[in-house]
Order: C-alpha cells, then sequence, then structure tokens
C-alpha cells in the first residue's frame, strides 16, 4: 500500500523556478523554432499542410518513415502497443514540437505510432526538402541535436522512475514534467497550477507503467491528501513547491 506524502521543511522561494530545479534543463519546452523565423519559413516552404481530425493516426508502427511532422496546434500522442495489447506512451507532443525525426534520417521503419488526441494542424516534410533544410541550414542540424538530446534524457529519467520510484512519485513526477514551462515562468509557485494536458487516467498509466486502478487508488489519496485536485477536464497541483520539495526537484 502506497504512503502518505511526507511533509518537509520549506525554504524561501526564488526569483525564478528555472534557478532552482536540479538538472532538469531537458524539460524545457519552446517551438522548435524559436528565434529562427528564415527556417520556419524555409520548412514552411516545402512542407504540405495536414489537417488531423481527434483520435487519427498519423502514421503507425511498420510503417517507412519518410517524413517528420511539426505541429502548428494540437497535441499528438506516440505510443506503442505492447504484445500483450496494453499502449505505452512515450510523448505527448504539443504545439511548436516536431516529431517523426527519428526515422526519417535513415528512412527506418517507424517503430511507434502517432495519434493525435486533439484536431490538429500539422506540416508534413518529406525526406528529401528534409534532408535538403539540413544541407542549408546548420542551425536545423543543431536544433535537431538539441530537441533529441531532451528526449534521450527524459526516457531516461522515465526508467529510471519505472525503476526506483513508487506510484505517487512517478504520477507526481509526470505532472510536473508536463506542467514544467507554466511552472518555471511563475514567480509565485505557491500557487496552483493545471497541468496543461488533458490527461485520462488510461494516458496515466500509459506513461507511469501502472494499471488504471492502481492510478485511481494514488489520485484519490493525492487529492485526499491536499496536492491535487482532479476533475473530468484537468487535474490542479494545489502545493506545487510542495510536491517539488518531496520530489527532491528543488
Amino acid at each position: 500500500m502506497e504512503c502518505k506524502l511526507k511533509e518537509k521543511s520549506l525554504i524561501s522561494p526564488p526569483q525564478n523556478l528555472h534557478d532552482t530545479l536540479h538538472g532538469q534543463w531537458h524539460l524545457e519546452e519552446h517551438d522548435f523554432f524559436s528565434g529562427l523565423p528564415e527556417l520556419k519559413e524555409d520548412f514552411i516552404s516545402v512542407s504540405t499542410k495536414r489537417q488531423i481530425s481527434r483520435n487519427q493516426f498519423i502514421f503507425c508502427e511498420g510503417e517507412r518513415g519518410d517524413s517528420t511532422f511539426y505541429i502548428e496546434s494540437g497535441e499528438v500522442k506516440t505510443f506503442r502497443i505492447t504484445s500483450s495489447g496494453e499502449e505505452c506512451i512515450f510523448f505527448i507532443r504539443t504545439s511548436g514540437d516536431i516529431f517523426g525525426l527519428s526515422e526519417v534520417i535513415g528512412l527506418n521503419i517507424r517503430k511507434a505510432n502517432a495519434q493525435a488526441l486533439t484536431a490538429c494542424s500539422v506540416f508534413e516534410i518529406k525526406k528529401n526538402e528534409f534532408e535538403g533544410l539540413l544541407s542549408r541550414h546548420i542551425a536545423f542540424a543543431r536544433k535537431m541535436m538539441e530537441d533529441q538530446a531532451k528526449r534521450i534524457r527524459y526516457l531516461c529519467d522515465q526508467v529510471e522512475n519505472l525503476m526506483m520510484c513508487d506510484v505517487s512519485n512517478r504520477l507526481l513526477k509526470l505532472f510536473i514534467y508536463l506542467s514544467y514551462e507554466k511552472l518555471s515562468a511563475s514567480l509565485a509557485y505557491e500557487e496552483p497550477v493545471s497541468v496543461p494536458v488533458r490527461l485520462t487516467q488510461e494516458h496515466i498509466a500509459s506513461m507511469t507503467g501502472c494499471c488504471q486502478q492502481t492510478v485511481s487508488e494514488v489520485l484519490k489519496r493525492l487529492k485526499e491528501d491536499g496536492y491535487i485536485s482532479v476533475s473530468r477536464k484537468e487535474i490542479i497541483l494545489l502545493k506545487p513547491k510542495k510536491i517539488l520539495k518531496y520530489l527532491e526537484m528543488i
């Protein structure tokens, strides 16, 4: 059975959460083309704009990875289906993100699925045009390497969480990861913060390596302990600083 979270002594909050989160550089999320308007313009000029319906698959594992995608608006999950039929979610990508990069570099077979969680607007760029951008813009290659490094670091953290953390820790870390930009932009992070991605219990279970029943039980305990508020529309971190202290992230 899960233990209740332990209250720890608190220190005075700093001016900016970016100054105190330990080693969390990989959680910083900005528009892939932030500060690079010419590169974005070139990318869009050789891409095809697609409107994706909610729940529509953008690509599936086993397909050839001959293109990559930039999200103009909406949310996309990338995941695999296990041999037992369970869903394992790796990432939830949002506006400003690029996904489907790994396979297009070598025209490899897709190892994951991409499915729209909401209605999405995306730009799809084919392998030839993608390689042309790489040859024309060194900044494009640099941004790709930075992006991939962040994702590798994030996945390493997830492996560590699965090996070392109980379910309460896993859930709270997931909520912090998804809320990082909101938290780091806040000067008064004693205040409640809503998780910006709408998550079902199935999504949470798929991203934390546990079953839905366990997620339901732990969410109820965290709610009873006053750390979160849960509704059909959102999850709110009621005491983000206390959660961060408990997780030893500040």
